[in-house]
């Protein structure tokens, strides 16, 4: 720890280094513990450091539907007694949500924070998985009704049916083109990495 001493008239004080608010204090601005272990850190920084770190983290939206998410997956799987794999992941979600650009399958577009709250992401076909091309944007009062349909025909038209595949079908085709690409890059990878074994050429005895 850096010490200077502050030459007043009547008497000499010692002054220590903050790190964090970067200026010489006096001695009186730091916790005793913290001059003999040598810690830099004023009184006033550390309590600062101290507030920030009880502060409760808030949740994103993105994070509550992925739990959100899980929730339902661990319904259907006890109800169907079968172990449902996690497909959907906080990357999904967020690249879900920008193609819907917050707008749910009516046709409501959520522009505020409170709106987009009420929304969730439910899955379209509920006899399919949680893949992320089985999954639709709605609000929480239509999750509650799209939860007990059956027959997608007898609650939708077939304008929005249609529309709403050809959208799935989009989305499934990004995916499958993220994990070709993906394959390949692995497959340069592993092909780059082997060891080329180059054939010396040895001179013939004349």
């Amino acid at each position: 720890m850096r010490k200077r001493e502050l030459v007043n008239e009547k008497e000499v004080l010692y002054a220590f280094f903050c790190s964090k608010c970067d200026q010489y204090l006096p001695i009186s601005e730091f916790y005793n513990d913290s001059i003999k272990r040598g810690h830099t850190r004023c009184k006033k920084c550390k309590l600062a450091d101290q507030n920030k770190s009880q502060k409760p983290r808030t949740r994103t939206y993105e994070q509550n539907l992925v739990r959100y998410i899980r929730a339902k997956e661990k319904e259907a799987e006890d109800q169907n007694t079968e172990k449902i794999v996690k497909y959907i992941s906080i990357k999904d979600v967020k690249y879900l949500l920008n193609v819907y650009n917050y707008t749910t399958i009516r046709g409501q577009q959520m522009k505020t924070e409170q709106e987009k709250r009420k929304c969730v992401l439910v899955r379209w076909d509920n006899s399919l998985p949680f893949y992320p091309w089985n999954m639709v944007y709605v609000t929480k009062i239509e999750a509650k009704k799209h939860k007990n349909i059956i027959s997608l025909p007898h609650n939708y038209c077939k304008q929005d049916i249609m529309f709403i595949e050809r959208m799935l079908s989009q989305i499934q085709l990004n995916y499958q083109k993220v994990n070709s690409n993906k394959q390949t890059n692995l497959k340069r990878k592993s092909f780059h990495s082997e060891p080329v074994h180059k054939k010396v050429k040895q001179n013939k005895p004349k």
